[in-house]
């Protein structure tokens, strides 16, 4: 019997879950401002209700912050916070999970997602929840497919590009890159009581934990636009704080530089 068809044996009979369905996301408005309203839209088409949202800058009187305010306006999302200052992942992991507590209730739903991660989950996400739910189960996980072009060239995106599409291409390109596999497994959804760790590999604290037991798919938008802008200051900053993932953002380069001559 083929994953699918297991996976619809599992789910069809479940009544769908009746409760809000929340993601949380922190966005880096300077690089990740064309990625915003397609992962909005797909988010709420697979059937989030409520955005949790930080939007981090460290450009004074950012235009990009002002965009993607505007376009979050468009979906009736506020964010909850502004962040100003250099990305920290450390702190992105801190402010995310203090937005959690303070928005929900501990037995509700989250799904936990960088703004160029694009869950897939097995069936209807409510009929999802509902099994887990029912099977005491308190997180899912998944793995990242990194998504590429056919040529793995690093192209731009607009509002009308659809990604899926014009990065057709299902790859492990960054575990290959990085060399480090559990980095690239991804908590897709948790119980708000769970506390993640940085980065959202993994959940906290996972001894007496239950998940759902196959990994699932997380698709991978990183491979585009400004990613080259992104890993540079990202890997300065880094460099900075003395923080040792520094390597990671100089590998990224280095691929990105080479792919697109």
């Amino acid at each position: 019997m083929k994953k699918q068809e297991i996976f619809d044996k599992m789910f069809k009979g479940m009544a769908p879950y009746d409760g809000v369905i929340y993601l949380s996301c922190c966005i880096g408005v300077e690089y990740d401002y064309d990625i915003v309203s397609h992962f909005i839209e797909y988010y709420k088409n697979i059937g989030v209700d409520e955005f949790l949202i930080v939007l981090n800058t460290n450009v004074s009187n950012s235009e990009r912050l002002e965009e993607v305010q505007n376009i979050l306006k468009e979906y009736d999302i506020k964010e909850k916070r502004v962040w100003h200052g250099p990305y920290d992942n450390i702190l992105h992991t801190l402010i995310l999970m203090d937005m959690i507590e303070e928005n929900t209730n501990r037995e509700e739903w989250i799904l936990t997602a960088d703004v160029d991660e694009f869950h897939e989950y097995p069936y209807d996400l409510r009929k999802f929840i509902s099994y887990l739910d029912k099977n005491k189960y308190e997180a899912a996980y998944g793995v990242l497919v990194d998504r590429l072009t056919c040529d793995h060239k690093i192209i731009g995106i607009d509002q009308d590009t659809n990604l899926f599409e014009a990065f057709p291409l299902k790859t492990n390109l960054s575990s290959k890159l990085f060399n480090n596999p559990f980095d690239f497994k991804k908590v897709m959804i948790h119980k708000s009581y769970i506390k993640l760790i940085t980065g959202q590999h993994d959940c906290l604290s996972s001894e007496g934990r239950k998940f759902f037991p196959s990994m699932l798919n997380v698709h991978h938008f990183k491979w585009r636009g400004n990613i080259l802008r992104n890993q540079k200051d990202r890997a300065e900053n880094f460099k900075n704080k003395g923080y040792a993932c520094s390597v990671f953002s100089e590998i990224a380069i280095r691929y990105c530089e080479e792919m697109n001559g």
